[in-house]
């Protein structure tokens, strides 16, 4: 018994799509709950769009890395303890 070409070739089409959109799903979820995970870090954050979010997310970690320097100018001690314990970049 022989399994017609046309037939076997757009079988393989549609596997190769179906797996393709599995993986767009699966990378969407991971994105998703990455985002949720994020969320909860960030107050008020709950009823912002994905766009509004990130900008907030990203002023603060500015806010952050701007009072840190101004710790560290303040305590140099602290920034010597950062490297020792690979906490700075």
């Amino acid at each position: 018994m022989s399994i017609p070409i046309e037939g076997f070739a757009e079988d393989k089409a549609i596997a190769a799509s179906k797996s393709h959109s599995q993986a767009k799903k699966k990378r969407r979820d991971q994105i998703n709950a990455q985002f949720a995970t994020l969320r909860k870090l960030i107050p008020k954050s709950d009823k912002m769009d994905k766009a509004a979010f990130l900008g907030s997310v990203i002023d603060q970690v500015k806010d952050f890395k701007r009072k840190e320097i101004e710790v560290s100018k303040k305590h140099p001690a602290k920034i010597y303890l950062k490297i020792l314990f690979g906490m700075l970049e």
